[in-house]
């Protein structure tokens, strides 16, 4: 695969700095495990999966060029990679769910009067739900009184 000049010495740095980190370890060959052992340092130091695959796509031009590889050395590295994406979007969709409430948070966030007649409870949510934005933390929610609602028009 050809690159052009200044991919070119970014695909050089990045493959330099894949030698420097095999060469201070006693591996005997470049295979795929060493290749996902690089990776994984960069995993640790808190680099982007986006990232990692750029990486490796760098390391693995220059491997083929120079070192004679075959695609099939990679495929470890692509296995890696993938699940490491997985376990990222499972992360990140474990962050979006949506808080649920006590009955103690919502005494807190709708005052004492819901208790004693539904219909102000009815209300004070719809308000909370429309007044709401989007974007707070469940903390800063729960922190949140009608009174701290600034409404206008009369409301």
């Amino acid at each position: 695969m050809l690159t052009s000049t200044k991919s070119a010495e970014v695909y050089k740095k990045e493959y330099d700095n894949f030698n420097k980190w095999f060469a201070e370890r006693d591996f005997y060959e470049i295979n795929g495990d060493t290749i996902c052992l690089f990776l994984n340092k960069h995993v640790k130091k808190g680099k982007k999966v986006s990232t990692l695959w750029k990486m490796r796509s760098m390391i693995k031009n220059q491997l083929i060029l120079e070192k004679n590889l075959s695609e099939k050395d990679f495929e470890k590295s692509a296995f890696f990679l993938k699940n490491l994406e997985k376990k990222q979007q499972q992360t990140t969709q474990k962050k979006k769910a949506k808080p649920v409430f006590t009955k103690d948070e919502l005494a807190l966030i709708l005052g004492e009067d819901w208790r004693k007649d539904p219909k102000i409870l009815q209300n004070q949510l719809l308000l909370l739900l429309c007044y709401i934005p989007a974007g707070r933390m469940d903390s800063e929610i729960k922190q949140m009184t009608l009174d701290s609602l600034e409404l206008k028009n009369d409301m």
